[in-house]
């Protein structure tokens, strides 16, 4: 799943003008803090059998947060919320089905029911780190 916001261009210019190390580590940790709700919908979305002995995909959610290379055009940050790889072959059974079962999608709808919140935490997030950054800097 991609998620795109476009615009934002006060805070893409701040950041351009803060290190690099301290920009990155600020778009990382407030993609992370944005897409939580994303991550708590996934797992209470996911499949449980009670039955089952071994570990169960709704307590294996993972969240990854990647800032983009120096390559890279268009994508500055790249959050990711995803079931570990062991849950790989369920995960993709209830999102999509499968000939013998009906999907019961619970990513898409994670992130589509939380779009415009994640979009808000985010330049929150951002805006209250890029002050504390500038601050630090004593500007």
């Amino acid at each position: 799943m991609d998620f795109n916001v476009e615009g934002l261009k006060e805070i893409e210019k701040a950041l351009l003008e803060v290190e690099a190390k301290a920009s990155a580590k600020a778009l990382r940790a407030a993609g992370r803090k944005a897409m939580k709700p994303v991550r708590e919908d996934v797992i209470n979305g996911a499949g449980f059998d009670p039955l089952s002995t071994s570990k169960h995909m709704r307590d294996d959610i993972k969240m990854s947060a990647r800032v983009a290379g120096r390559r890279s055009t268009k994508t500055a940050l790249s959050v990711t919320v995803f079931p570990h790889k062991a849950h790989n072959h369920k995960a993709i059974a209830q999102e999509f089905g499968t000939e013998r079962q009906s999907a019961k999608p619970f990513l898409r709808p994670a992130l589509d029911n939380n779009a415009s919140l994640v979009i808000s935490i985010f330049t929150q997030e951002i805006r209250k780190a890029l002050e504390k950054i500038n601050k630090k800097n004593g500007k």
